[in-house]
């Protein structure tokens, strides 16, 4: 696996993108996660034990929510 993406510096593509990346620099503490865009309201984040979870942006909730079960 690469090294740890510093979030603080990961390149976003959209709006929803950034809310998400946003929620992630709350969350958790720096370079925890690699960071991967997966489609214009989702970034998938791996941690340093292979654990991955998809971050999404919910439109109807106007949330950022998660799907773990991958």
């Amino acid at each position: 696996m690469e090294s740890m993406t510093n979030s603080k510096y990961f390149k976003v593509e959209t709006v929803e993108q950034f809310k998400i990346l946003k929620y992630i620099n709350i969350n958790f503490k720096d370079n925890a996660l690699e960071l991967e865009l997966l489609q214009d309201n989702a970034i998938k984040a791996t941690d340093k034990n292979g654990e991955q979870v998809i971050f999404y942006y919910d439109y109807e909730a106007q949330k950022v929510s998660s799907q773990d079960n991958l």
